[in-house]
């Protein structure tokens, strides 16, 4: 059943290729798989014959169908994971031109989408090595004298289902960064200790700089420094809660000005329910910002220069401001008033018919009441005793 590659010249270690595959100069023996599908590919790296032949026939017994690459060095595993689209590869330790650690740490650095899950096994049960190996990236640890058919399709089934699943996750991230990328919104995502792990383009255009300058701690220098407390402290209260913020901060631009922004936060969840962190929207709010305060500048100056009295008061009938004419008329101060109620038996409001008002019946309460303007003539105590009389 073995396909033998006879080579041109001198015989050299190389690697093979099942179910008809196109061999290499250099090949080793192999073993087609009659599976009619092929679920995954799995490269066995072991300079030893034998112990191929060995782990060659117990993956063969898999019905779920491998396609079965073979590599007695670790170059031609290394081209092979770069040309064939390794899945899994179970690697030994001794090998000619370099260790299976070494080959190890070489495989790590292939792109995401060729990286195959590795199964690292040795001639001998060497616990160094074993710790090594799960150090370095791979999946799982197998010694050779206890290596059975059931042990080693096990560890090749768990290593394929779980490069499935990071596949999977992968193709989300990419896709998400795509959806991320084309909106026109800061979009950002980090860990539970505030380190972010994406930056969208609209971050990078809008602070400069590159992805790597913005990941971690690095996206906070663009925050400005009276905003940074009050972003820290909602961030962790919202990690400790479980929850998201909202707040409005101030960022700097790629030509170094400030521009305020609102941020909304929510947070991020794993399969297990286990919070791993944050993802926020930023939205340039500089024009509408800008505006309001304007706004309330202007309010201010009307607040404090016009005749008429003005109160502010919340839900609780509480004066929590008052302009300088108001002052005036109760012959009094703001500090005064601010703070107080105006439901103070103090005031002894009183209607035209100087009878006393009930809450109910005061124009304020009245206004709360019903959510409508109310108008009406009372009558008031001054701080100095005198009676006013006002159109409220």
């Amino acid at each position: 059943d073995d396909v033998h590659v006879a080579p041109a010249g001198a015989p050299e270690p190389g690697f093979g290729v099942a179910r008809s595959a196109p061999a290499s100069p250099g090949a080793a023996p192999t073993r087609p798989n009659t599976s009619a599908a092929v679920s995954a590919t799995v490269l066995i790296v072991d300079d030893n014959e034998a112990d191929r032949r060995v782990a060659r026939r117990y993956l063969a017994q898999e019905p779920a169908g491998y396609e079965l690459l073979e590599a007695a060095t670790a170059q031609s595993a290394l081209e092979l994971c770069r040309t064939r689209g390794v899945h899994c590869a179970i690697l030994d330790y001794r090998l000619p031109d370099m260790t299976g650690l070494e080959l190890l740490a070489a495989l790590q650095r292939l792109e995401p989408s060729l990286l195959p899950k590795v199964v690292f096994t040795t001639g001998s049960g060497n616990e160094r090595v074993a710790v090594e190996a799960i150090k370095g990236g791979a999946y799982d640890y197998l010694p050779k004298s206890s290596l059975s058919a059931p042990v080693l399709q096990r560890s090749v089934a768990n290593a394929l289902r779980l490069r499935r699943t990071e596949g999977v996750l992968r193709d989300s991230e990419q896709r998400f960064a795509g959806l991320a990328d084309a909106v026109p919104v800061l979009i950002w995502l980090a860990d539970q200790a505030s380190g972010a792990e994406f930056l969208n383009r609209s971050w990078l255009e809008f602070c400069g700089g590159t992805l790597e300058d913005g990941l971690g701690a690095g996206w906070l220098d663009a925050v400005h420094p009276e905003d940074r407390e009050a972003l820290r402290a909602a961030y962790a209260g919202a990690v400790a809660s479980r929850g998201g913020f909202a707040l409005e901060l101030r960022l700097r631009d790629r030509d170094g000005n400030y521009r305020w922004l609102g941020c909304e936060a929510t947070p991020r969840f794993d399969e297990a329910g286990q919070l791993i962190g944050l993802m926020g929207a930023c939205l340039d709010t500089n024009a509408q910002k800008l505006a309001q305060e304007r706004l309330e500048r202007t309010f201010g100056l009307l607040f404090s220069t016009m005749s008429s009295g003005v109160f502010q008061v919340d839900a609780e009938y509480r004066i929590t401001a008052c302009n300088p004419a108001a002052a005036r008329i109760l012959r009094s101060s703001p500090e005064q008033l601010v703070g107080g109620s105006v439901l103070d038996a103090r005031w002894d409001l009183v209607g035209l018919d100087a009878q006393p008002l009930s809450s109910a019946d005061r124009p304020l309460g009245r206004a709360l009441e019903s959510g409508q303007p109310h108008t009406a003539y009372l009558g008031l105590r001054r701080a100095d005793g005198s009676r006013a009389w006002l159109l409220a």
